[in-house]
């Protein structure tokens, strides 16, 4: 401000002291002190390049182009003016300029949101790069409307409209700050970190409005909600980790915490869930997955006689993913239906191009999610598949869980009987993990039945183990199903399991899940083809 009020001052006391300019009979002439406005000019150009340039992730890139162009121009013209007082184009190119700024200024709607009032999302991400940039110590304090979708459902549009618009002017009475509406009943609030107890205040104020109900258009309407705060940049390196925060607020299902720190939670399972699901639409969209094949031992041939077929999803930034995580989330985003057809498209193609059959493997298992099994196209996607690879349908055989299979859903036997019809066997996976239900056996097309690990480890500790082993592989042969006994590890398990009539073995003890070629490999080996 030092250099603005001598210049000030010199242009205020110009009329008396004549120290910048001054008119006579013979004209205009320059007096003593026009050389240090000069500088002061150049001086707020070159302040000014340097904001510019500081907050260049800020400014839209025209607008940017504008004021870069201002300063040149600026420069230019008064550096000309200045060794050519006559020629007076200094204010001229000046006011140019200023028309260039005016014309690639936003306008104020586009920081507002159409509705309620409130700053926007647009707005928001603005002034938090702003933030970062200056680093100051501010805080975001997240407010989330619960069950909004209850009142989306329950009024028009319209008044749920005004209730939001409502709710901003109300924060923003209770706040003195502004307030940014976000989306989905989520608001945000973000304020300078000045006192420890400046946070506790707000929250009081803002409880206090939300205590009686709100009165929209002849409606009394309950509003419940949940706050989370944020310091930063503690809490908010960067724009992406605080939406994780506003993310993770929202999901949480009616939580009883009125309030919640950043400090008190961890956001790494949000972050992970959203790595994970861009893994898994590279892997879609590039041929990423892969698919291994675990051996199964046959104790009536001594041979390999069937193989699981296992997905497998592995990225230069996460590395190995297990299925176990990325395949519930494939479940619940979708992705599932798109990944099931890569699994069964890879693997009908490595049984046509490497003859399994004719290597002593009977069959390979492939893995049914639950929404699989639900689809009313499965079927006509596998026999189209089969038709496609030229492949026999009693060579493959699909795996159910028990959880699945204890639903009954009609579109799941409808399923299994079309392709049943095509020769497809089908096992029941898990048997023995706590969700046994003999019905389930009765009720659907199975011909196998997979004995869990842990039903394999019980019996290995102690006699009653054993003694649930034996009877219910003696129930299950009775039905005339033939049983596979998983997470077979020592040579000690496999004489049991043979002397207990298992028709088939897998585990670990006779290999872990390999790729294709050496799959065939194993296979050539062991069964000396």
């Amino acid at each position: 401000m030092l250099p603005y009020a001598v210049q000030l001052a010199l242009i205020l006391s110009n009329p008396f002291t004549k120290a910048v300019f001054y008119y006579d009979a013979s004209g205009y002439h320059r007096g003593l002190f026009q050389l240090p406005l000069y500088v002061i000019c150049f001086y707020y150009v070159g302040f000014g390049v340097v904001y510019c340039l500081f907050f260049k992730d800020v400014l839209l890139r025209n607008l940017r182009f504008s004021l870069y162009l201002f300063m040149i121009i600026c420069i230019g013209s008064s550096l000309y003016q200045f060794f050519h007082p006559l020629y007076l184009i200094e204010n001229f190119a000046i006011t140019f300029c200023l028309l260039l700024i005016y014309l690639n200024l936003q306008r104020p709607e586009d920081f507002i949101h159409d509705h309620t009032g409130a700053l926007n999302d647009y707005a928001f991400s603005k002034n938090f790069l702003i933030n970062q940039r200056t680093q100051r110590q501010n805080r975001i304090l997240f407010l989330c409307i619960e069950e909004l979708s209850v009142l989306n459902y329950t009024f028009t549009p319209e008044k749920v409209l005004l209730l939001l618009s409502a709710v901003t002017t109300k924060l923003e009475h209770a706040s003195r700050q502004s307030v940014y509406y976000l989306g989905n009943g989520a608001f945000a609030i973000m304020y300078k970190s000045q006192k420890p107890y400046s946070t506790d205040a707000l929250l009081k104020r803002i409880k206090s409005i939300f205590e009686s109900s709100w009165d929209i258009d002849s409606s009394k309407i309950d509003l419940e909600f949940r706050t989370l705060e944020l310091s930063l940049p503690k809490h908010g390196p960067n724009l992406e980790t605080v939406y994780l925060y506003l993310e993770y607020l929202q999901e949480l299902d009616n939580s009883n915490h009125w309030s919640l720190s950043a400090d008190d939670i961890s956001i790494f399972d949000t972050a992970r869930r959203q790595q994970v699901e861009a893994a898994m639409k590279w892997a879609i969209d590039n041929d990423g997955f892969e698919v291994y094949y675990q051996p199964i031992y046959s104790t009536g041939k001594n041979s390999i006689a069937s193989a699981e077929a296992l997905i497998r999803l592995r990225t230069e930034e996460l590395g190995f993913i297990p299925p176990d995580e990325f395949i519930p989330l494939a479940e619940q985003n979708g992705m599932i239906l798109k990944i099931g057809h890569i699994v069964f498209d890879k693997v009908f193609r490595f049984m046509s191009e490497n003859s399994l059959n004719k290597k002593g493997i009977e069959y390979v298992e492939i893995n049914l999610s639950m929404i699989q099994c639900m689809q009313e196209g499965l079927s006509e996607e596998l026999i189209s598949l089969m038709q496609k690879y030229h492949i026999d349908g009693k060579h493959i055989n699909l795996e159910i869980t028990e959880t699945a299979a204890a639903t009954s859903p009609k579109m799941l036997i409808q399923n299994m009987t079309l392709l049943s019809d095509q020769g497809i066997t089908f096992s029941l996976d898990d048997f023995g993990t706590g969700y046994s239900n003999i019905t389930s056996l009765l009720n659907l097309p199975l011909s196998i039945v997979k004995f869990d690990k842990s039903m394999i480890d019980m019996a290995s500790g102690d006699d009653t183990g054993k003694m649930i082993l034996d009877s219910s592989t003696a129930m299950i042969k009775q039905m005339n199903l033939n049983i596979v006994a998983e997470g077979i590890e020592t040579m000690l398990q496999k004489e049991t399991l043979v002397q207990s009539g298992i028709d088939y073995l897998q585990g670990y003890f006779f290999s872990r899940p390999v790729p294709g070629p050496e799959f065939l490999k194993y296979i050539e080996e062991f069964n000396c083809v």
